[in-house]
């Protein structure tokens, strides 16, 4: 039912448009009237009108004077004149203004019937329109949120957390408001469940997990300056990034953050919480030592240590150099020089403090577990040994243990690294694959596929086309047009998004990249899949 307001200074004339035809009927409902513009506007502050019929010459503000007043302050508003043949100037002044018609007084009952429903088409149509935008932004929002969690995992699990790449991704993503800041800090927030809340049934707790979840974006996406990701090695742990452009703002930020989440969870899902916090790093380089140094914190936490950790500069220790000299070791399957360049960073001449060693440990953990992940589909045997390394460092135990459970994780890694590449290379490119359809929104080339799995260029390329018979880049090309196609059929998003989601900044490029692979525009093509012709 669309809300409608006649305003004129004769009750009468109210009266007569009121009884002229059944208002209801057609969709419409009389919710207000006014002697002048001024009147008028006092309600349309409170409430919202679809349509207004107003006459033009009235006391304390005529119709020209609500028609300006309207024309800045309620665009969707549509309004009718009611003219007497005298009024002809200021109806002109009234068209000029932005009325939808006009009336000429004594207005027919046909002519009010027709416009309405004229006028009631519009409505419904821009209605559909609304609701299509809202529908287009809640699939954009949800998917460009899926992405973001996804790259903000990366950021603290792979190699690669700086130049042009990042930069570029993170203007894909809208996330290029990072960079305003040089204070970041993780929290992580594990869910606890209280003794006797619920019974132990799968299925209640993976509804509490997603609760957990759900409430846990929420809060973050209304919070000022905080994103959040889920590392899926812990499914009751969410973890988020604080950001300020000033140490003592991101202090007091971060413990006004922690209270209101440790409230809302108590109050909504009457769950304990377990919080880490991290130590404040300044910039993009340094979210990995920030993720683990928050993971750190709450294991301590666990178990019963209520302060916080203190990390000194050791994090200059293991910096990119010395991660890119493990992971080549890894790669070569040299482990002997790997325990040597292990054994020289956590039992340098000067010991370590249990936190520091700890802290390294953590980041060494995570490097392996996210190494051997893309050589491996095995997830849960590498979450079990990553857990095993994990469990054995924030239970303090002793350094050797800690050390002796690194190496039996590394030594699993390596066997998996070169069993992969000691086959024929279908099994290897089947994992470069995986990961290229895991990835194919990111600026990827060749160049940084062999940095990221340490090949050769060259052969990486022979060994592509030698198992898939594609050069990489149509092969790159394909699961790109695949994966736009299935947003077409699935999301009313625009094509300019679908363009951005699949990994093309220009939608021009990614114009002419469909028509070659399907051989229609995309618009035609979509057009195409609604009717069923594919």
């Amino acid at each position: 039912m669309y809300r409608a307001m006649i305003i004129d200074d004769e009750i009468g004339v109210r009266e007569s448009l009121k009884a002229k035809i059944n208002w209801n009927s057609l969709g419409f409902q009389i919710a207000a009237e006014a002697a002048n513009g001024q009147e008028a506007l006092s309600y349309m502050q409170e409430h919202k009108f679809d349509v207004v019929i107003t006459d033009i010459q009235m006391p304390v503000m005529n119709g020209v004077q609500f028609f300006n007043e309207c024309s800045s302050r309620y665009l969707n508003t549509k309004i009718i004149v009611l003219s007497g043949y005298s009024d002809f100037e200021y109806t002109k002044a009234a068209i000029k203004a932005g009325i939808v018609d006009y009336l000429i007084k004594p207005v027919a009952r046909k002519e009010l019937l027709e416009l309405l429903l004229r006028i009631k088409d519009e409505l419904d149509r821009e209605k559909q329109e609304e609701i299509q935008r809202s529908k287009e932004d809640w699939q954009l929002k949800q998917l460009l949120s899926e992405q973001r969690e996804q790259f903000l995992y990366q950021m603290v699990k792979n190699e690669w957390t700086s130049g042009q790449f990042v930069q570029d991704r993170l203007v894909q993503l809208k996330l290029q408001n990072i960079n305003d800041y040089n204070c970041f800090q993780f929290v992580a927030a594990e869910m606890k469940i209280p003794e006797k809340r619920i019974e132990q049934n799968s299925s209640r707790l993976d509804l509490l997990y997603l609760s957990f979840r759900l409430l846990c974006k929420e809060l973050a996406n209304l919070a000022s300056r905080v994103l959040c990701f889920q590392d899926l090695t812990f499914s009751n742990m969410m973890h988020f990034i604080l950001m300020s452009d000033s140490m003592p703002l991101l202090d007091a930020q971060s413990k006004a953050f922690v209270l209101g989440l440790e409230d809302k969870m108590t109050s909504i899902l009457k769950l304990d919480m377990k919080v880490g916090i991290g130590k404040a790093v300044h910039s993009l380089e340094d979210f990995k030592n920030g993720y683990a140094s928050c993971l750190l914190d709450w294991s301590l936490k666990v178990q019963g240590n209520a302060g916080s950790v203190h990390i000194t500069d050791v994090t200059q220790d293991f910096s990119t150099e010395t991660e890119r000299r493990l992971v080549v070791e890894m790669e070569r399957g040299n482990k002997q020089a790997f325990q040597t360049l292990l054994t020289q960073l956590l039992f340098p001449d000067k010991p370590l403090s249990a936190i520091n060693f700890s802290f390294l440990a953590v980041r060494i953990v995570i490097m392996i577990r996210s190494l051997a992940a893309r050589y491996s589909s095995d997830q849960e045997k590498l979450q079990e040994l990553s857990l095993a390394c994990q469990f054995a460092i924030w239970q303090f135990s002793s350094q050797d243990i800690v050390f002796r459970k690194i190496m039996e994780f590394t030594d699993y890694a390596m066997q998996l690294i070169q069993s992969q590449k000691n086959t024929s290379g279908e099994g290897m490119i089947g994992l470069i694959s995986k990961y290229i359809r895991e990835n194919y929104s990111y600026e990827l080339t060749l160049t940084t596929l062999s940095e990221q799995f340490h090949f050769n260029e060259a052969y990486l390329s022979s060994l592509f086309k030698t198992h898939t018979q594609m050069n990489f880049s149509d092969y790159l090309v394909m699961v790109r047009m695949k994966k736009a196609e299935e947003l077409m059929k699935d999301t009313d998003l625009k094509l300019t998004d679908i363009a951005q989601l699949v990994g093309y900044a220009n939608s021009s490029y990614f114009s002419t990249a469909f028509k070659k692979f399907y051989h229609a525009s995309p618009s035609v093509y979509r057009e195409q899949l609604r009717r069923g012709d594919h």
